[in-house]
């Protein structure tokens, strides 16, 4: 069949069959193939893809926003906001143009926190730890928190273990605590001035 100028269908479901057997076809508004697949169009702003099929490409692909078919709340926006239920990743998210600063997933079961290529803070099953400073106005006791640690005002506690001596701040040569076992002292000028132990308490002022 060779046609110089346009072939025109009269109706709507007059149809340019190709091929025998489970043939394609090409109608208004509608392209069918022969193994199931196709396209057409029942709405001004929508093309759809017959009998559910994938769309492959090895090319690249471009759109305004991709919405999910069974829900459209949920749509990937590339350079824009992006509304997801779940998204599973192998490892880490990283700042897009700070390649160095990321969040992620080490190993089963730890979450941690990267910057200029230097983990910052691994939160493992039993326990957080920080590799800098960490900064916050108080520390509540998780178990209960009547007990928490105010280091510039009042703290309170159940109970400090020491190895030796509470000195005052600004006052490095002013202090008192447990030299050895059994033993308790009072400095003051860097001079002990009370000492308590077993057998005696002795006074040096």
């Amino acid at each position: 069949l060779h046609v110089q100028g346009s072939i025109q269908l009269n109706r709507d479901d007059d149809a340019l069959v190709l091929g025998r057997g489970t043939s394609g076809f090409l109608k208004n508004n509608e392209l069918k193939f022969g193994q199931g697949g196709g396209f057409y169009q029942d709405a001004a702003a929508t093309i759809k893809i017959h009998g559910g099929k994938d769309l492959l490409t090895t090319g690249d692909m471009y759109a305004g926003r991709f919405y999910d078919d069974d829900d459209n709340n949920y749509y990937i926006d590339a350079a824009g906001d992006s509304q997801l239920n779940t998204i599973d990743i192998d490892d880490s998210i990283r700042h897009r143009g700070d390649l160095t600063t990321l969040i992620g997933f080490p190993a089963a079961d730890q979450f941690e926190v990267k910057t200029n290529n230097v983990q910052r803070l691994l939160i493992e099953n039993s326990k957080a730890t920080f590799s800098i400073p960490v900064y916050a106005p108080r520390y509540y006791d998780s178990q209960n928190d009547s007990y928490y640690v105010d280091p510039a005002s009042t703290s309170i506690m159940n109970r400090i273990d020491i190895d030796d001596f509470i000195r005052h701040n600004g006052d490095v040569n002013t202090y008192f605590g447990f030299s050895a076992a059994d033993t308790f002292r009072i400095f003051t000028v860097g001079t002990q001035r009370v000492n308590v132990d077993n057998n005696s308490v002795d006074f040096s002022v």
